[in-house]
């Protein structure tokens, strides 16, 4: 008679939390993306097809939802190093 397999159980880390609202830093870089579209007489769904994504997820990005700073903090970087 064969052992009975044996199920392996793998915990999944906890995530960090995500704060609800964006860091400042976000919603800095958000709100500069979106002074120089309009600066630029260009509307968001305009620049939307221009870079290839949804007019949704522009208005995201521009109201900070790029969540710079999280991934710099999750790799230990400062912002500053993706420029």
């Amino acid at each position: 008679m064969s052992e009975p397999k044996r199920l392996r159980v793998f915990l999944a880390q906890e995530q960090p939390r995500i704060e609800s609202s964006p860091h400042p830093a976000d919603q800095h870089v958000g709100r500069q993306i979106a002074t120089v579209r309009v600066q630029s007489d260009v509307s968001q769904d305009q620049l939307a097809r221009s870079i290839g994504i949804s007019f949704q997820q522009l208005q995201k990005y521009e109201n900070g939802a790029s969540m710079l700073y999280e991934i710099g903090r999750s790799l230990g970087v400062p912002v500053s190093r993706f420029f």
